[in-house]
């Protein structure tokens, strides 16, 4: 067993993820190369073992058992627990298998009965069992598993309150009941676990949208003996339908770019950073400290506004919004656009050819990293967003940052519908724009085209605060502009961006504010090696 995620603790290695399809092929490969039944058994057992090191005072279990492969993995489970001297009790909300049952699930339960281990069938017994022999020390969710395609109904639902209704901690195998395992959205009533063990992989449901917060802490078995098991490096196995990032890509990327005794401002990359509207001064200042928080040599800031303040640094430097266009050479420069920009480029709709228009960012910029009110603007100019997708064919390089209500203008639908399938929804965009998009949220999505996504390991609730989303944009700009452009590979210079965001809020309980999270952030940078 690995233990993938938690609180405190984040993914080493970069993991492939695999969907819920994938799982059940991998399964069915596998059982074929097996006696009947071992690999249930050696579900069960992993299960157990998990259980009583997550749980190791507990004396009795209560295991909510459904009939498909989840609910036979937890009577596997139940019938070890029963053997190692705990107190099981299972209940089957969806009731007592016919005698003629020959299906696997139909068989453990009736060898669960046969061992003495208390099984009940309906809700009625099953409260009447609680109301007269206490709760138990830690409840097993085996109800739904990655096997669900609608909202749980009926005694499964009714289960499934139930258990979110108990002060007992629930440990889940494979999903808690009711989250999809593809998509990390929940159509209906979901179990909340503090802990899920994911059987044979990881599917993507775990790790983005309600996922982490319905999961928990997230381990995983791939069920196979020492000798056999998949190796976490194995990120980009054909299976996969995206990768999990990790520290060692991270780690990777700070030691290849780490700065030379020989280098000057002037090898470091600029960023201009064009945004702050009236009134919305503090989000254009953030991504430029941010820009240069992470190292970049040069960093203007440009506003949009006239009620312009004094920079958060005094290192940043200011670009006026009129320039000649003699002087207005964008080469070599990361531009970082829309971070609080609000209504001012849909404002002027004549503007002058000498203003820093979005137009002419669309136009005339090699590498864009589009933000915020940047994207309102396109998802409102559909000529623009046009511009936007011809870059790749003019050989320029553009990354998009929505958050889910951005993306949805852009996709002309609603955020809960982004939400219900973020994999999807970041990668219809990376279609429909022809660039790299960072779908923000929980489990961010990166997404390029013909490339594997990645969901960002890295991230809490502490991000959940106003001008973040505008760090990550100046910090992803800073990162790209120290880059050689030609040998840049965009799709893991976000992946990068996105962990070092989040990984500067692991450990923080309460909100982590931009201000501070900038300099969280520089906090990490890697110290140099030493002999």
């Amino acid at each position: 067993m690995h233990k993938l995620l938690s609180t405190h603790t984040l993914p080493h290695h970069a993991l492939a993820l695999l969907s819920a399809e994938a799982t059940r092929s991998r399964q069915q490969w596998l059982a074929r190369q097996l006696p009947p039944n071992t690999l249930i058994e050696r579900a069960g057992l992993c299960v157990a073992r998990w259980l009583l090191a997550m749980a190791p005072h507990a004396q009795s279990v209560d295991v909510l058992a459904g009939r498909g492969h989840n609910g036979a993995d937890a009577l596997v489970a139940a019938r070890w627990l029963h053997q190692l001297g705990r107190r099981v009790r299972v209940y089957a909300p969806a009731g007592n298998p016919a005698s003629t049952d020959t299906s696997t699930p139909a068989q453990l339960m009736r060898a669960t009965q046969s061992a003495g281990i208390a099984v009940f069938m309906d809700e009625i017994s099953w409260l009447r069992q609680q109301a007269s022999g206490g709760t138990a020390d830690v409840l097993l969710d085996g109800l739904l598993g990655i096997g669900i395609s609608r909202a749980p109904t009926g005694a499964v639902q009714q289960a499934i309150e139930w258990i979110n209704a108990q002060s007992t901690p629930c440990l889940a195998i494979d999903i808690p009941s009711g989250l999809h395992p593809n998509t990390g959205h929940s159509p209906g009533a979901a179990v909340r676990a503090v802990a899920t063990l994911s059987l044979l992989g990881v599917r993507p449901g775990l790790l983005t949208g309600q996922g982490r917060a319905l999961c928990g802490e997230i381990w995983w078995s791939d069920l196979q003996p020492p000798s056999a098991a998949i190796h976490p490096q194995d990120a980009y196995t054909p299976e996969a339908c995206a990768v999990l990032s990790g520290d060692a890509d991270w780690r990777a990327w700070q030691h290849l770019h780490a700065r030379r005794a020989d280098e000057h401002k002037g090898t470091r990359g600029a960023v201009l950073v064009v945004g702050g509207g009236t009134g919305m001064h503090g989000a254009l200042w953030l991504a430029s400290a941010s820009a240069l928080a992470s190292g970049a040599g040069k960093v203007w800031a440009c506003s949009l506004a006239s009620d312009t303040q004094a920079p958060l640094r005094p290192e940043i430097m200011r670009w006026a919004t009129s320039i000649n266009p003699n002087d207005a050479d964008f080469a070599g420069k990361v531009v970082v656009a829309g971070c609080g920009a609000g209504t001012a480029w849909l404002d002027a709709p004549n503007p002058s050819t000498h203003d820093l228009t979005l137009e002419r960012l669309l136009t005339q910029t090699e590498r864009l990293v589009l933000d915020a009110d940047g994207l309102n603007t396109v998802a409102a100019r559909p000529a623009w967003a046009e511009l936007l997708r011809q870059r790749a064919a003019q050989g320029k390089s553009t990354v998009i940052t929505p958050h889910p209500l951005e993306a949805a203008r852009l996709l002309g639908t609603s955020s809960s519908a982004v939400q219900a399938d973020r994999l999807a929804a970041a990668k219809a965009l990376c279609s429909q724009l022809n660039c790299t998009v960072v779908l923000k949220g929980s489990g961010s999505i990166i997404a390029s085209p013909a490339r594997l996504p990645y969901i960002n390991a890295s991230g809490n609730a502490a991000l959940a605060t106003p001008g973040s989303g505008d760090v990550l944009a100046g910090w992803l700009g800073g990162l790209w502009a120290q880059t050689p452009h030609e040998s840049c590979d965009v799709h893991r210079l976000c992946m990068v961006a996105a962990h070092w965001h989040g990984r500067a809020a692991l450990g923080h309980a309460g909100p982590l504010r931009a201000q501070d999270l900038v300099e969280a952030m520089a906090a990490l940078h890697q110290a140099p090696a030493r002999l």
